[in-house]
């Protein structure tokens, strides 16, 4: 089911209850709206955002747009961007600031609370598709393939932060 709330006597749909997570320390988040934030930015081309209720961070694993990251990278004189493949110039420091910069830009100009922004991501240079079984037929992501198919990923997203988070 969906959910809504009544404001200023006009009914607001909130999303469908399935994307809603209380994180760790009571804050709900949608998300949902969290990666329609973030899909805004012209940047990404595909994101799926991961909260737990064992966490306070929210992790994402973010597929940019070749087109905009490469047109960003010639600009940028990065000479991967010519002869690499997408995979490596994911790994270059310089788009990952970069990346990391627009999911910052993305999250502002959405107005997200803090409880909704993206602690860290893990770069993907292959799409979500249906043929791999994490979108479905319409398009929508498969919460539980995506999971599966990016356990390894959020695990070591979510330890990097908790051992930033130890005295």
């Amino acid at each position: 089911g969906d959910m809504a709330q009544l404001s200023g006597g006009r009914l607001v749909l909130l999303g469908r209850r399935g994307s809603w997570v209380r994180v760790a320390g009571g804050a709900p988040v949608s998300v949902e709206r969290v990666e329609a934030a973030l899909l805004a930015n012209p940047l990404f081309d595909q994101v799926w955002v991961h909260a737990s209720p064992y966490h306070s961070q929210l992790v994402a694993i973010v597929v940019p747009s070749r087109d905009a990251l490469m047109s960003w990278c010639m600009l940028q004189h990065i000479p991967a961007a010519r002869t690499a493949r997408a995979k490596d110039v994911l790994r270059v420091p310089a788009v990952v600031s970069h990346v990391r910069a627009q999911l910052a830009a993305a999250a502002a100009a959405a107005r997200l609370a803090p409880a909704e922004l993206i602690a860290d991501f893990h770069l993907e240079a292959e799409p979500f598709r249906a043929a791999s079984g994490l979108l479905t037929p319409a398009g929508t992501p498969r919460r539980g393939a995506l999971a599966a198919r990016y356990k390894a990923a959020v695990d070591g997203m979510l330890e990097r932060l908790q051992a930033k988070q130890a005295p």
